[in-house]
């Protein structure tokens, strides 16, 4: 799917299926690298799905004639997908799958003092799919997405973000 970029952070996606860059971390396995990877949503950015690629405007986007999925289904081998791309349950789920499929983490911004992710940190138009939340601590729910605010002692970090017009679905 085509990626566009417009001023500022506001990023536009096109129809198709899309998985999160691979984790290079050369300390994982091949299989930990899979799993330990997602769309990581730095904050302040806006991400909108649902566009043909020939929009000038967001407001011309269709997100139900065109269907982006953002899918943890790293291998493309999950059973049952359907024409997007989609897995259909949790059952489904084949193989090494990302943990998250997005990833809003206020503790990894600023130099690693926290950066809040507030409301205008926007995720609009997408279908979230096979997302296998299955290690230790947060890595143990939030297939489909996790949102980590910080732990410091007197921060503000904070994760709040503004979620529309999404299907979390097999995750």
């Amino acid at each position: 799917p085509a990626l566009a970029r417009h001023p500022g952070r506001e990023i536009w996606v096109a129809r198709g299926r899309s998985v999160p860059p691979l984790n290079l971390n050369p300390d994982l396995t091949a299989s930990e690298q899979r799993q330990q990877t997602s769309f990581l949503i730095p904050p302040g950015t806006q991400i909108y799905g649902g566009f043909a690629g020939s929009e000038d405007a967001r407001d011309q986007r269709n997100v139900q004639a065109n269907v982006t999925v953002l899918s943890g289904d790293m291998q493309a081998n999950d059973s049952n997908r359907d024409g997007n791309g989609v897995t259909p349950t949790p059952d489904d789920i084949v193989g090494d799958n990302a943990h998250h499929v997005v990833r809003f983490d206020a503790t990894l911004w600023n130099g690693g003092d926290g950066a809040d992710i507030g409301p205008d940190t926007v995720l609009d138009g997408f279908v979230v799919s096979g997302g296998f939340a299955n290690g230790e601590l947060y890595e143990a729910g939030g297939g489909g997405a996790v949102c980590i605010a910080g732990y410091e002692s007197g921060a503000v970090e904070r994760c709040s973000p503004t979620l529309r017009h999404l299907e979390f679905v097999g995750n």
